[in-house]
């Protein structure tokens, strides 16, 4: 035996801990319905420990950011949404259904779980008349507490089940665990969770449940509530002894406060257990579980797991979202957390590492030529076999690197192929325990990669025409320009010609003067874009120089208040930094993506409204320094189809001859200035944000 809980950890899966098969049906039967609430399955959830452990270990797990742990289911489920969770339940099925719960016998797995949702319920209702501030905490707690005795269980199910036969007592069954195992359920349960990253009064509250009444009288409240909440949801509880007593005395109750709280809290479980058709007693039998398992192996079957990784990738978006859903459906599948993807570029012949979101970093860096002799990784992919690879092996110095990366002793390679298409490599990295399951299960994992890979090959395949068709969209803008170009540049000459003749019947000291120069300016950069045309794409050479950025503001807004505001009430604001020294940039480029800005803007208000643009120096984004230029309206906002596809090259919903490419013209200068550019809208209005790279001339 060891003292090393993490060796009893490693010989089970979370997702293989048992959950009572009604909850499990109930649960589908509320999937399968399109119209059942969040509320309704988190209800479900919440009242099964086993269940509520996958759903926060995966919660917990590095695939999801979060700002801080988890510390009540709800947050949890909030955060994996509506899919994660179905995908959690139907994995769980899963493996109930094909690898059984032998270890643990029906009767006795309903006991556990009466007893756990009764500890929960319990530590609920302390919390709450205790002025405990997180009652949710107090519940998950209580629903936690007795979780390593199913760990346990599983990992050492024959002697296990010995040990639990002539346990007399909570202290009792420590002391057999200890003497037989090596360790107990309550270090088990509470390194579990500390895995998990789980708040430290959580762990605590499981690690010290079964600790003496007297060495309990400054620990932290909800340590208290939890140990007190065991007492009272002991099947033998024993109401004015002396033990039921000293519990009371930790929160200042008298026995009769104790037993009216507990009293309420077992009704509030019996009616749990109506609702959901469940009658325990203690001589409950193997064979009336066998009964409810069977309803539930029937739509197990019908389920079947390839619906977990199709509920993982049917929204995903692009192909970032799809690397970070098979990451996530690796977790919840196979309890695999460490684990990256290597793509096949099929126009270098390599395989590219994919980065992801709170993945391993810099993997991109990582391409790799498919050839034969050259790394296990590649082998895989060639001979189209899972290949397994340890750090300390003889293996190739990449395969071993890739292995080190993961954080393992191991790493499964498993190919990733779509029909007769080469997608890639999926890299699982793994313990001796984990690869042993793994291997056991190959096929399992085979149809796991087969399914994400044809799930690869269609993204491909939208990319691919979506590209093909924005390339005709292109092409179509590009024949009209032609086709206008030469019609242009007249009217240009001639305006050109008038301001000439206008500019000599006025005093040359005038301020109109000065008006007159902005204008041939302004026409004279209209005749650079059209000497650009048929790129209408934005892309062309901009000749840099030294820029006075707010010059550009203020000389932009005179040209919009005497030219575009005739017959509105909009109102120009400026907020500028005046320590913006001269920036090393494209003036046709600033103007024409201010102008285009403030002009959707003011067509977006109509005829009322505000227009504001700010500038602002020393902006840093990704450690580097920036100006930020701001053009904010208080117009209606733009809908959620035009925020989808803001920059793309779209027909526009303006009408009146409006290209629709004034936005995908804006994005491709900014790009070429070396810049970036978002937007932020609703209903008060939208604001975009420009940030000009903070190059100064020498």
């Amino acid at each position: 035996m060891t003292t090393n809980p993490n060796k009893a950890l490693e010989e089970i899966q979370v997702s293989r801990l048992p959950s009572p098969p009604v909850v499990l049906q109930k649960l589908i039967e509320a999937f399968a319905g399109d119209e059942a609430s969040f509320d309704e399955l988190a209800s479900l959830i919440e009242r099964d420990a086993a269940l509520c452990a996958k759903v926060v270990a995966v919660a917990n797990s590095p695939f999801y950011y979060r700002s801080g742990n988890f510390n009540s289911l709800k947050r949890a489920l909030i955060t994996l949404g509506m899919k994660t969770v179905k995908s959690i339940s139907v994995t769980a099925s899963v493996y109930q259904y094909f690898y059984g719960i032998k270890a643990i016998p029906p009767h006795q797995l309903n006991r556990l779980w009466q007893h756990a949702l009764t500890t929960a319920v319990v530590a609920r209702s302390l919390a709450k008349v205790s002025g405990y501030a997180e009652p949710d905490e107090a519940y998950m707690a209580g629903l936690f507490h007795d979780l390593g005795k199913m760990v346990l269980a599983l990992s050492h199910s024959a002697e296990y089940r010995e040990i639990a036969d002539q346990a007399q007592g909570g202290r009792d069954l420590i002391v057999l665990e200890q003497q037989r195992l090596d360790i107990s359920h309550d270090q088990v349960g509470a390194h579990v969770l500390e895995s998990w990253g789980l708040p430290t009064f959580i762990v605590d509250a499981v690690r010290y449940h079964h600790e003496p009444v007297s060495t309990l009288q400054d620990a932290h409240h909800l340590v208290k509530i939890t140990w007190l909440a065991n007492i009272a949801a002991q099947h033998n509880y024993q109401s004015g002894s002396e033990e039921t007593a000293g519990a009371a005395n930790l929160f200042g109750f008298t026995v009769d406060m104790f037993d009216e709280l507990r009293s309420s809290a077992l009704i509030e479980v019996n009616n749990t257990l109506t609702a959901l058709g469940i009658e325990l007693s203690p001589e409950a039998t193997d064979d009336g579980a066998a009964a409810v398992q069977s309803p539930l192996a029937e739509q197990v079957m019908g389920e079947a797991l390839r619906n977990t990784v199709n509920e993982q990738f049917r929204d995903g978006a692009d192909e970032g979202e799809v690397v970070d859903a098979i990451l996530r459906s690796i977790n919840i599948v196979f309890d695999a957390d460490r684990a990256l993807l290597f793509d096949f570029d099929h126009n270098t012949r390599r395989l590219r590492g994919r980065s992801s979101r709170n993945g391993v970093q810099r993997i991109e860096e990582l391409e790799l030529p498919v050839e034969a002799g050259r790394s296990q990784l590649i082998q895989a992919l060639l001979t189209r076999s899972v290949i397994e690879s340890g750090a300390d092996t003889d293996a190739n110095v990449l395969d071993r690197q890739i292995v080190r990366m993961l954080g393992r002793p191991a790493a499964l390679f498993v190919p990733l192929i779509a029909t007769d298409e080469t997608i890639g490599v999926l890299v699982i990295g793994v313990t001796p325990v984990q690869a042993e399951r793994l291997n056991r299960s190959q096929s399992l994992l085979i149809d796991f990669a087969r399914d994400f890979s044809a799930h690869w090959h269609a993204l491909r395949q939208r990319r691919r025409s979506k590209e093909t068709f924005e390339e005709e969209h292109a092409a179509r803008y590009n024949l009209h320009a032609r086709k206008v170009v030469h019609e242009a540049n007249n009217p240009l000459a001639i305006m050109r010609n008038y301001l000439a003749l206008l500019g000599t019947k006025l005093d040359p000291v005038a301020d109109a003067q000065e008006e007159l120069k902005i204008i041939r300016e302004e026409i004279d950069r209209v005749a650079g874009i059209i000497a650009t045309l048929p790129d209408v794409s934005g892309a062309q050479e901009q000749e840099s120089g030294a820029v006075e950025v707010n010059t550009v503001v203020k000389n932009l807004l005179r040209l919009i208040e005497n030219g575009m505001l005739t017959n509105r009430s909009i109102e120009l604001v400026t907020e500028l930094d005046e320590a913006i020294p001269p920036l090393l940039t494209s003036i046709n480029a600033l103007k024409q993506i201010l102008l285009n800005l403030s002009k959707n803007a003011i067509e977006a208000m109509g005829s009322t409204g505000r227009l504001m643009i700010t500038s602002r120096d020393y902006v840093y984004f990704d450690d580097k320094a920036f100006v930020e230029l701001k053009v904010i309206d208080s117009g209606s906002g733009l809908p959620p189809h035009v925020l989808a596809n803001l920059f793309q090259p779209v027909d526009s919903t303006k009408g009146g001859g409006h290209a629709g490419l004034g936005l995908s013209i804006v994005k491709n200068l900014v790009d070429e200035l070396g810049g970036k550019i978002s937007c932020r809208s609703g209903q008060g209005g939208t604001e975009f944000q420009i940030l000009l790279p903070r190059e100064l001339e020498c």
